[in-house]
């Protein structure tokens, strides 16, 4: 959709719609292996002492069942998030939203 912004002396001007963006990371995730290299590290230590959701096999059992039978009761769990797809891409005045699709 051409559009000029006619107040500015800018000799380029770029629209970018939200259908661009949501391509453009499309293609990312599809065509590369970004995804091996986009992962965050939730530590249990980053949680604090005494906070009712703990990052242990007992507390995420109520998320994973089976979890603390397999693995054995209050035992200290790393969450490994892994970023699988971004898309939904919405922009509006001060506002901006997307989805992402996450391993853990």
């Amino acid at each position: 959709m051409p559009f000029k912004d006619a107040s500015s002396s800018a000799k380029i001007q770029v629209f970018v719609s939200d259908y661009l963006l949501d391509s453009l990371t499309d293609a990312l995730f599809r065509g590369t292996n970004v995804t091996d290299s986009i992962k965050f590290v939730v530590p249990h230590t980053m949680v604090p002492a005494g906070h009712p959701l703990e990052l242990n096999t007992t507390a995420l059992d109520l998320l994973f069942p089976g979890m603390a039978a397999k693995y054995g009761k209050d035992r200290y769990v790393d969450v490994q998030l892994d970023v699988k797809a971004l898309d939904n891409f919405s922009a509006k005045e001060n506002m901006m939203a997307l989805d992402a699709d996450l391993g853990v």
